[in-house]
């Protein structure tokens, strides 16, 4: 099972075919291999929305135990990251050549970033799709 990555959490909010569950950083976190690039990891509550078709089994207030993989986290974090990182550098040394101007390039290559997350945001639906966890109810409340 080190290939994936667990939190407990609280459901918040149930809609059709989706739970909302708020999870809260724990010390499990410090040996977690992608620790240093997971928002979880930053705050001291992170919401996760799981797709589930189970989803009339959760009510506001069930514990759960949500799961993903380390290999979803690892291609998160790279969509997230690295692909804009390399889009700037790239941008950034173009710019360079094309012009006399540090500061302008470094503005275009900045700007460049504008077109790569709104995609991401109209994307969101696919990857929602893509980077999926599986919800599991801890303890009966009802």
């Amino acid at each position: 099972m080190a290939d994936v990555i667990t939190h407990t959490g609280i459901v918040g909010h149930v809609t059709t075919n989706l739970v909302q569950v708020r999870i809260a950083q724990t010390s499990a976190c410090g040996g977690c291999s992608v620790r240093a690039h997971c928002n979880a990891s930053e705050s001291k509550e992170q919401l996760i929305e799981v797709v589930t078709s189970e989803w009339m089994r959760y009510s506001s207030g069930d514990v759960v135990r949500v799961q993903g993989s380390v290999g979803m986290g690892m291609q998160a974090v790279l969509w997230a990251f690295g692909v804009p990182f390399c889009i700037l550098v790239a941008v950034l040394i173009v710019a360079m050549q094309l012009m006399a101007s540090e500061i302008l390039s470094a503005g275009i290559a900045l700007c460049s970033l504008v077109p790569y997350y709104l995609a991401l945001y109209l994307k969101r639906d696919l990857f929602r799709k893509r980077f999926s966890f599986t919800i599991e109810k801890l303890t009966n409340n009802h």
